[in-house]
């Protein structure tokens, strides 16, 4: 059974109240031996981009602990009393954004520290509907924003290591230009000016192509798709002559298969980057190279394939 938002507040704030006071009360008598020998500052993540961006601005100064297990989405955390014990003795939560980290504001406000530091990496204002886009790494110019407000939290938190983070920050921003530039050359002059995705989790990456992405559902992962719906989007890729479906990989594909049978289409992967599986990890994949992916993926999608 999925927890309701209030019934994710109830359980941080009852688990800080059991943790917080036993974290406190034995700061006596801990030994401290060990902890006084690991290297850096310990920082809490989310969700997979904000995991690797910070641990490739930190660097080993930092150790990340990430909330997300290899796998988990953001829709589908839920949280552990394990967690609760993270966020309290954390030196610094980096998280995306609230809108889309949902329970984030109530688990820090329910482990408030004096000590610890916190950085809402993704920068995004609504849009005209009053809806907010929080996939903000997809689109690599908006990614430097991320990284660059990562770094100044980490200095924040660790003042000596500044020239590191610095210069593990501006090899990170080359790489994302040289993305972005990449995206540009390879997908800019395409047949196609619009791709057809599971769900609206494209719209920074859209604007980055300057193309226009139609959803077979909302913003949210978890919304409901209508009949009517399903029909607007087959009609409008049959007038288009859209021939491809971009699937999440770790979203439900039923209603993507059923659409593209109607419409004669076939399904490729467009990954959000939300989260990687155990999987993916242990191929080496990381954002860069499933940012790769995608732009081949995104090449044939809009016919423009990459020899």
């Amino acid at each position: 059974m999925r927890l309701s938002i209030n019934n994710i507040r109830l359980l941080f704030v009852a688990l800080s109240i059991i943790v917080v006071p036993v974290a406190c009360g034995s700061e006596g008598s801990a030994d401290t031996s060990t902890q006084d020998t690991l290297p850096g500052i310990d920082v809490l993540t989310t969700i997979y981009p904000v995991t690797y961006f910070t641990q490739r601005i930190g660097g080993d100064l930092v150790n990340v602990t990430s909330l997300m297990k290899p796998g988990v989405t953001a829709h589908d955390y839920e949280p552990a009393p394990s967690d609760v014990i993270d966020l309290v003795e954390a030196d610094l939560v980096v998280y995306n954004h609230a809108s889309f980290e949902v329970w984030v504001s109530d688990a820090l406000d329910a482990t408030a520290s004096d000590s610890r530091m916190v950085v809402e990496a993704a920068e995004v204002d609504p849009d005209g509907a009053g809806n907010i886009d929080p996939h903000v790494w997809l689109h690599p110019a908006k990614a430097m924003g991320m990284v660059e407000r990562i770094r100044d939290g980490l200095i924040t938190a660790e003042p000596t290591g500044a020239s590191i983070f610095r210069a593990n920050t501006d090899e990170l921003i080359a790489e994302l230009a040289a993305l972005r530039d990449q995206m540009r050359d390879e997908l800019g002059h395409c047949a196609d000016s619009v791709i057809v995705v599971s769900h609206l989790a494209y719209g920074h990456l859209a604007d980055a192509l300057n193309i226009r992405q139609i959803g077979l559902s909302g913003l949210s992962a978890e919304s409901e798709t209508g009949a009517r719906r399903v029909a607007e989007v087959i009609d409008e890729m049959k007038r288009l002559d859209l021939r491809v479906i971009m699937q999440e990989p770790l979203s439900n594909s039923d209603l993507a298969e059923t659409v593209a049978r109607e419409a004669n289409a076939q399904i490729l992967t467009l990954h959000p980057l939300e989260a990687l599986t155990e999987e993916e990890q242990r191929a080496g994949d990381d954002y860069f190279t499933v940012m790769q992916d995608n732009i081949q993926a995104l090449s044939w999608a809009l016919g423009c394939r990459i020899s």
